[in-house]
């Protein structure tokens, strides 16, 4: 079954225990565009989104990322307006992994801890098109820390693109309804009443 392979770790998504296939974004350029006005000297080595292919219909007590490494190294657990996840260390990488909330009901469907990536609970088709999650990462020795108290934020901001991932698909969603529903208009009333009459 489909796996992410990082340098670090493989990666995939689980529905109720069983793996499934997802489609693979490669997001780097734009996360490290964001990250760069937030900081010119963050910086990350890859950056993916990853949006797992679902039915129709479909209720799942548990969707979640999942990784072969144990996870022991817990950096930080990330809740933001966008974003719930978490930080880790895993062998020579700074890796975060966040799924995508709405700041609104689909908060309440995701969770991750310090031993776990993060994953949506009690999930149904109702959120299809807004099940997602971002895995990025980073050399550990390049992860800004030190004494000084400065915070490596760069793997916090590269995870804000998985909301405008999201937000260019809508909207991309929206513009395909439209012109099929305008297809479909220009159809209707170019079609001989006739016709029409006939296909009654």
């Amino acid at each position: 079954m489909q796996k992410l392979n990082l340098p670090c770790a493989d990666i995939w998504i689980e529905a109720d225990g069983k793996r499934i296939s997802f489609e693979l974004i490669d997001v780097t350029k734009d996360a490290t565009q964001l990250i760069k006005k937030e900081n010119p000297i963050y910086n990350i080595e890859k950056s993916y989104i990853l949006r797992p292919k679902l039915p129709d219909e479909f209720k799942y007590q548990k969707l979640s990322l999942k990784t072969d490494d144990i996870l022991e190294d817990c950096e930080d657990i990330l809740s933001d307006t966008w974003y719930v996840g978490g930080n880790w260390f895993i062998d020579t990488k700074a890796i975060c992994a966040v799924a995508f909330v709405d700041n609104a009901e689909l908060e309440d469907h995701v969770d991750t801890s310090e031993n776990e990536l993060p994953f949506y609970k009690d999930i149904s088709d109702q959120f299809k098109n807004k099940i997602a999650f971002q895995v990025t990462y980073k050399n550990k020795r390049n992860f800004i820390s030190d004494s000084k108290n400065r915070i490596d934020l760069s793997l916090d901001f590269a995870s804000d693109q998985i909301y405008y991932y999201l937000e260019k698909m809508m909207i991309n969603i929206k513009k395909e309804y439209r012109n099929l529903r305008y297809s479909f208009l220009m159809l209707v009333y170019t079609i001989p009443q006739s016709s029409v009459d006939n296909l009654c």
